[in-house]
């Protein structure tokens, strides 16, 4: 896969996870009355362990009003809580600070049986038959690709050059995320993060 594709995701997740820290900050604004204050070491609290995010909350929502204190436990932003897949996106930011945010490969999308089931046809009906594209998904999507490995199909008559295929570009992070489209990760993480940020809007009034 090229670099870019995993630069570009790092950075997705990095602006979210920005989202988070500004609405901390400005919670705390509101919550001390100082619209020209700020507070250094700001930061949306996600944590590893709930008896963890229990002994830090007080220190990081220091100065916060009640409602937005209490929107904050609710969450549960960590492993078993309501929030754990926060913690998901919690810890593939950090590990971008590292390293480059993710494993990235290539998993099967779907594939085309136009060509292998217009020739069959065509056989059976002893005519020619009229070709389509017909992509199927597959139950296993064969990640991670590797050299050789073959996908077997059993329709007669079918050429293997005449066929198509499509893939989906994955994220893997072993004990995070398991070979998901990193389309739909990024979305995924996008919208939960839009959700949160709307959620909070009563806290800043």
């Amino acid at each position: 896969m090229p670099v870019v594709i995993a630069l570009i995701v790092g950075d997705a997740l990095h602006c979210l996870r920005c989202a988070l820290d500004h609405l901390t900050q400005h919670l705390y604004l509101v919550g001390t009355g100082n619209a020209k204050g700020y507070r250094d070491q700001t930061s949306f609290l996600i944590s590893k362990r709930a008896k963890d995010f229990k002994s830090t909350l007080p220190g990081k929502v220091q100065g916060m009003r009640n409602d937005a204190v209490d929107a904050i436990r609710a969450l549960e932003p960590y492993p078993g809580g309501k929030g754990a897949d926060l913690y998901t996106f919690h810890r593939l930011n950090n590990i971008d600070k590292h390293r480059l945010i993710l494993t990235v490969g290539s998993a099967l999308r779907s594939l085309d049986l136009g060509a292998p089931m217009a020739a069959y046809a065509g056989k059976v009906f002893g005519e020619p038959f009229p070709r389509h594209e017909v992509f199927f998904k597959t139950t296993d999507n064969l990640f991670p690709l590797e050299a050789g490995k073959e996908l077997f199909i059993d329709l007669p008559d079918a050429e293997p050059t005449e066929m198509q295929f499509r893939f989906n570009v994955v994220v893997h992070e072993p004990g995070l995320i398991a070979g998901e489209p990193v389309v739909e990760s990024v979305k995924k993480f996008r919208d939960r993060i839009s959700d949160i940020v709307n959620a909070f809007r009563p806290c800043l009034a």
